[in-house]
C-alpha cells in the first residue's frame, strides 16, 4: 500500500515522498516518488491564474468526464468554468496537484502548486540546506533506499529499514488521522508566504 509522508519544508514548498513496496516480476521491490509543492495565498490570485487552473483542470479530465461536465452539448467549456468558484471548489474539482494541503496562515489561506513531482530529488534544490525536516533520521534513511533500492529487489533487512522509515514518519503520514492534524500543524508553523 502507497503511504505519502511530509518529508519536510524548504522556504515556502513542502516536500512529500510516496513510499511503496510492491510485487513485480515474481519479487517484492521498493518504489518512492516526491513531490515539491509551492505555497500561494488563494485571496491573491488573479483572473489569469485562475483561467490557467481551470484549463489544467480541464486537461486532467477524460472525454467522458468533459462530456459529462458538459452535459452532452448543453454547456460550453466557459460555462462549466464559470460555474466553479476558485476558492470553494478548489478542493473539490478534480486537482493535478499532487499537493492539496490548503491550510490557513495569518488570516490567509494558503494552498500549494506543484512545482517537481515524480524522482524529483530535492537534495538537488540549491536550497536544500534551508530543510526544516519530519524527521531528518527518516529523510536520510529514506534517501538512501531510494538511491540503493528503488525499483529493485528487496529483502528482510530492505524491508525493515521501510518500516523504521515509515514508523518515524507516522506522525506525518498523509492518510493517517492521528498524523493529519500533526501534518497540517507542521506546514503552519514552518512555510514561508
Amino acid at each position: 500500500m502507497r503511504k505519502t509522508f511530509l518529508l519536510g519544508i524548504i522556504k515556502n514548498r513542502i516536500i512529500t515522498g510516496e513510499i511503496e513496496i510492491t510485487t513485480r516480476n515474481g519479487y517484492e521491490e521498493f518504489t518512492a516518488c516526491f513531490n515539491e509543492g509551492e505555497a500561494f495565498k488563494i485571496d491573491e490570485i488573479n483572473d489569469d491564474y485562475k483561467m490557467d487552473y481551470y484549463n489544467e483542470v480541464w486537461d486532467c479530465y477524460d472525454a467522458n468526464g468533459k462530456l459529462d461536465l458538459l452535459q452532452d452539448g448543453e454547456k460550453t467549456k466557459e460555462e462549466v468554468f464559470s460555474d466553479w468558484s476558485y476558492n470553494d471548489d478548489y478542493n473539490i474539482i478534480v486537482d493535478c496537484s499532487c499537493t492539496n494541503y490548503e491550510i490557513e496562515k495569518d488570516g490567509e489561506t494558503i494552498n500549494f502548486e506543484t512545482i517537481g513531482a515524480g524522482q524529483h530529488d530535492c537534495r538537488k534544490d540549491k536550497d536544500f540546506g534551508k530543510m526544516i525536516f519530519t524527521n531528518k533520521k527518516a529523510f536520510k534513511m529514506l534517501m538512501d533506499l531510494w538511491d540503493c533500492k528503488h525499483l529493485k529487489e528487496i529483502n528482510g533487512e530492505d524491508k525493515k529499514k521501510i518500516e523504521e522509515v515509515e514508523k518515524l514518519l507516522a506522525n506525518y503520514e498523509e492518510y493517517n488521522d492521528i498524523g493529519k492534524d500533526n501534518f497540517y500543524s507542521f506546514i503552519q508553523n514552518n512555510i514561508e508566504v
